[in-house]
């Protein structure tokens, strides 16, 4: 623009210029020469005035520029995911050897859940155990082999209790006598309670019956959106999300706390 300008006073001086050589010193030239004088300054604050509006376009630009990018940060910000509801707690048996005394997989005494640091509440608390998901059939007396006892069933199941009762787990009783339930390889159990979305930090402490063969499991956090249960969806998939592992009998704890900031 400021060339512009400049171009423009030129172009005018010279022809006021070339108008006054033209002219033998009569009155109509000098009105003339004046008349021309005053349309060369009167371009000069044209064009003045379109350097300023310039300016002040360029200004509001930049400020609504700003203003647009500082929109979509917030927007970005409003629109971040929240976070989990978790709702369910899934302890799932990650053993690789198999036993053959009826009682395959992780033996589990007890399972205590906690939140913010003391009692949840529990009055629409449920648990699921389902034998039939592990990969250990029950004993009828033909399989021996990787077989989980639900009834009497000589040689293998000779104790009378029956190790699929998922309630062994949760009846308060963390001694690990004979008070436990076997999840099979691969089996795990559920606890399920609403009230754990609201937690901002979620304790869980398993534990579990010491024996001669090592065996190992993993814990998990789930929302209701988790349909398939298993290692996969545990590790990898969005519903889940897995706080720790074990192999040690005895009890341990794992712990969870949502997100700084959410």
């Amino acid at each position: 623009m400021l060339n512009l300008k400049t171009f423009m006073t030129y172009l005018l001086t010279l022809c006021v210029a070339l108008f006054i050589v033209a002219c033998d010193g009569g009155s109509d030239c000098e009105e003339g020469a004046g008349d021309a004088a005053g349309a060369a300054a009167g371009s000069e604050e044209m064009a003045a005035g379109a350097d300023e509006e310039c300016e002040e376009g360029g200004a509001v630009g930049g400020e609504t520029g700003a203003g647009d990018a500082a929109g979509e940060t917030a927007g970005d910000d409003a629109g971040a995911e929240p976070v989990a509801a978790y709702t369910r707690v899934i302890v799932i048996d990650t053993t690789t050897d198999v036993n053959n005394d009826g009682v395959p997989g992780v033996d589990i005494c007890e399972i205590e859940v906690s939140c913010d640091g003391g009692p949840v509440n529990g009055d629409n608390a449920s648990f699921a155990y389902d034998p039939e998901a592990s990969e250990s059939p029950i004993c009828d007396g033909s399989n021996g082999d990787n077989c989980l006892c639900k009834n009497q069933v000589n040689p293998t199941c000779t104790s009378g209790i029956d190790r699929t009762d998922g309630e062994l787990a949760f009846n308060g009783d963390a001694a690990c006598g004979d008070d436990y339930v076997s999840l099979g390889i691969s089996g795990y159990i559920e606890y399920d309670n609403p009230a754990l979305a609201s937690c901002s930090s979620i304790d869980v402490t398993v534990t579990e019956k010491e024996g001669p063969n090592e065996e190992s499991y993993n814990v998990a956090l789930c929302t209701d959106a988790a349909d398939n249960i298993n290692i996969s969806e545990m590790m990898f998939g969005d519903a889940c999300e897995t706080i720790g592992s074990g192999t040690d009998g005895g009890s341990t704890s794992f712990s969870w706390s949502a997100p700084a900031g959410e």
